[in-house]
């Protein structure tokens, strides 16, 4: 057989390219890029959001329908659950918590995952079809649900950061990208971080009749924060314990305007002026929590993705033209595609940085081994096909291009390039033997292929355990062994097949470059590696088969 790969050499080359360049397109198209994937995921959050005005037992009563449909989940699925109200964070330490009357949050825990037979996100999006009417029973103006994630914390598939000076400026802006992130298939779960306050009331100096009262802003401000928050006006006695005595208005009268109208400041000269003589009243939307990334006023809006439909990388491509377009209307305001697709953005530079030099590295080392440039890289080809391979079983096992995929990919450019190594050298020894270079080249394939089929499986059969979970599955490491195991068993038999052929097609290209020079530059001298050897009696290799 490979024999006959030699023989046609070149159209056996031309083939496998082919091959590499589909994979590739197949990766880059058709496969999603998930930096670290949730499938072992064992918990979510269902939060929700009613009228701003609603209390606290409001919400907790509206929560408990909620509840209610969390109870449904069978006892081999459901865990437990934890319900919190007025406060919306992802763990203690989360320094965008939100807190209020009107919120609330169901973290759902869920059984390991070799007890269900249901994923997290399946569950999910069962949960997810049925809270529409919950939602509507329970009174929430707007809910979502968030997945606990797995691995290294990496954000929200998409969160865009919108951010200017002004909040006024910010918020229509966020409805657009909002409009537009709703007409990207496969975005769920669409929440804004900026939350609307209860009404202000805004009391404004007029500074020129203040100061023609005698009154200064400090005498209206403390004045004002008596009458609403109250102070104390003196002490009593009630067995031996000192009780205070505090001042304020009455509890129905701190809710209408029409009290500070009537309130009397006392000015210097101990005069009292009404309030409305040296100030105005105006009521406004109030903010619950001013958010500031990097020095600017920030609103974030964040989404899930289907993992069916798309995935962070194309979702956030396909927005960022919009993105620029809103930036160049607006001056002032900056967007900024954060999250997932930040992290994954910022991983992959690294690890494509550290493949890079890893390979220059084993090139480095073959170069001073073989005392030859052209050699290595013969000996370099095995690494992109060992990623054919992986690429393939990873789209056949139903698994995303993760992070730790792409890892074990690196770790696969070290070990596949082994058994190349070995075959030139025993082709480079039977050259020093005498034998002609297409001879050598089936004497090595030959007399190697057991040994280096041996090690290969040796090897894939002690990643076989990690890859379908014999004794346990971790999800979290599988991707690496998938592309190790699967990169090495693909690799090894191009190493066979495709590098002694590319190695005699080296020869063949270095027999017409030395043609050349000679036909240029006349007389040159001839490189002893590219003259075949005709010994008297050469051994006869092995025909591989």
């Amino acid at each position: 057989m490979l024999a006959r790969i030699i023989q046609f050499r070149y159209l056996f080359v031309v083939f496998i390219f082919g091959v590499l360049g589909f994979s590739l397109w197949w990766a880059e198209t058709q496969m999603r890029l998930e930096l670290f994937p949730n499938d072992e995921m064992d918990a979510f959050f269902i939060r929700g959001k009613l009228p701003i005005t609603a209390t606290m037992d409001q919400t907790v009563d509206a929560f408990r329908v909620v509840e209610d449909l969390v109870r449904e989940l069978p006892d081999t699925e459901l865990e437990n659950f934890v319900t919190y109200v007025g406060l919306i964070q992802n763990d203690p330490g989360d320094p965008f918590a939100e807190n209020g009357s009107n919120i609330g949050q169901i973290a759902v825990y869920l059984t390991p995952l070799s007890d269900r037979d249901r994923l997290a996100h399946d569950i999910m999006e069962d949960i997810r079809r049925k809270m529409p009417d919950v939602a509507r029973r329970a009174g929430l103006v707007s809910w979502n649900l968030d997945p606990v994630r797995t691995g290294p914390p990496v954000g929200k598939p998409l969160a865009i950061q919108i951010r200017g000076d002004d909040f006024q400026q910010l918020l229509p802006i966020a409805d657009e990208v909002q409009r537009l992130v709703e007409a990207v298939p496969g975005t769920k779960d669409i929440a804004i971080d900026y939350s609307r306050g209860k009404d202000e009331l805004q009391i404004t100096i007029d500074r020129v009749a203040a100061s023609r009262a005698l009154l200064t802003p400090a005498d209206i401000s403390r004045q004002v924060l008596t009458a609403f928050e109250g102070s104390i006006a003196t002490w009593i006695r009630d067995s031996g314990d000192r009780i205070p005595v505090r001042v304020q208005f009455a509890e129905p009268k701190k809710k209408t305007l029409d009290t500070l109208s009537s309130l009397h400041i006392a000015n210097a000269h101990g005069r009292l002026i009404p309030l409305s003589e040296v100030a105005s009243f105006t009521v406004s939307p109030g903010v619950r929590q001013l958010l500031h990334r990097d020095g600017f006023r920030t609103i974030q809006l964040t989404a899930n993705i289907d993992p069916d439909v798309s995935d962070s990388t194309r979702v956030n491509q396909a927005l960022e033209p919009d993105m620029r377009k809103i930036e160049e209307r607006h001056p002032g305001v900056f967007i900024k595609l954060g999250g997932e697709y930040e992290e994954t953005t910022d991983s992959m530079q690294s690890l494509f940085e550290a493949f890079a030099v890893a390979v220059g590295l084993i090139f480095m080392i073959l170069t001073f081994q073989f005392g030859s440039v052209s050699q290595p890289f013969v000996v370099m080809t095995a690494v992109p096909f060992g990623v054919v391979g992986a690429i393939w079983a990873l789209h056949f096992h139903g698994m995303p291009l993760s992070f730790v995929g792409l890892l074990g990919l690196v770790g696969l450019s070290g070990v596949v390039v082994n058994d190349s190594i070995v075959l030139i050298d025993f082709v480079n020894k039977a050259r020093e033997r005498g034998l002609g270079i297409v001879e050598a080249a089936i004497y090595a394939g030959g007399r190697r292929f057991r040994a280096v089929w041996l090690t290969t499986i040796t090897t894939v059969i002690g990643l076989v355990p990690t890859v379908y979970g014999i004794g346990g599955m971790d999800r979290f490491v599988r991707p690496a062994a998938v592309t190790m195991g699967y990169g090495l068993l693909f690799g090894t038999v191009l190493v066979l097949l495709f590098v002694p052929a590319l190695y005699v097609i080296r020869t063949d290209i270095g027999r017409v470059l030395l043609w050349l020079g000679r036909k240029i530059f006349g007389e040159v001298p001839p490189e002893p590696e590219l003259e075949e050897k005709h010994p008297p009696q050469p051994p006869r290799p092995p025909v591989a088969t």
